[in-house]
């Protein structure tokens, strides 16, 4: 049966941390950059249910949940790693990457599992 090809729907930007200027005492600043070319990109992301759950931290109760993200394969979207970041645009939602599928040369989509709600 044939790969069903996913509905991007979803629009996602990718960052990558960048070392700013140090501060006064010569320690570096590290900030995230947008991907020049990734500031809206289509993508299909949904949710597993494995993965979701609760912690509490500061008296204040936090959830996070696995998801999978699909890219369309391009050269920007192929160079991407665990140490990138998406943002959801719908609601500038954090999702942290946590595994890269790199694709096939017959694949026209990549294969991203992201963690939504953690600490980058």
């Amino acid at each position: 049966m044939p790969r069903q090809t996913p509905t991007l729907n979803d629009r996602v930007r990718i960052e990558r941390r960048f070392e700013a200027a140090g501060d006064v005492y010569g320690n570096p600043l590290t900030d995230w950059a947008v991907v020049p070319g990734c500031n809206k990109l289509r993508a299909a992301i949904t949710e597993f249910v494995l993965g979701a759950g609760e912690t509490v931290l500061a008296a204040k109760l936090e959830g996070h949940a696995l998801q999978e993200v699909w890219l369309r394969s391009s050269s920007i979207t192929r160079a991407i790693t665990p140490n990138d970041r998406l943002i959801d645009l719908a609601n500038d939602g954090v999702l942290n990457i946590r595994h890269v599928k790199q694709p096939a040369r017959a694949d026209t989509h990549i294969r991203l599992i992201v963690e939504r709600g953690v600490a980058t």
